[in-house]
């Protein structure tokens, strides 16, 4: 999954990942996400600081709405 895909999902009420993991993973900016066709918990390459920072801004965004 590359960044672009990652900022849509973060945006998306139906990610493909748990967006409880972001958190764990904003130091590195990477996100944790599962895949549903597997089941399997996969990382994403890390984002760059722009990208990550846009990410977890959306997922802060979306939850004090």
């Amino acid at each position: 999954m590359n960044a672009g895909q990652v900022i849509e999902e973060c945006r998306s009420a139906n990610g493909h990942y748990d967006v409880q993991l972001l958190w764990l993973t904003r130091v590195a900016r990477q996100v944790m996400y599962t895949d549903r066709a597997t089941g399997n918990v996969q990382l994403t390459r890390p984002l760059s600081e722009r990208e990550g920072e846009r990410c977890f801004a959306d997922f802060r965004d979306g939850v004090t709405r």
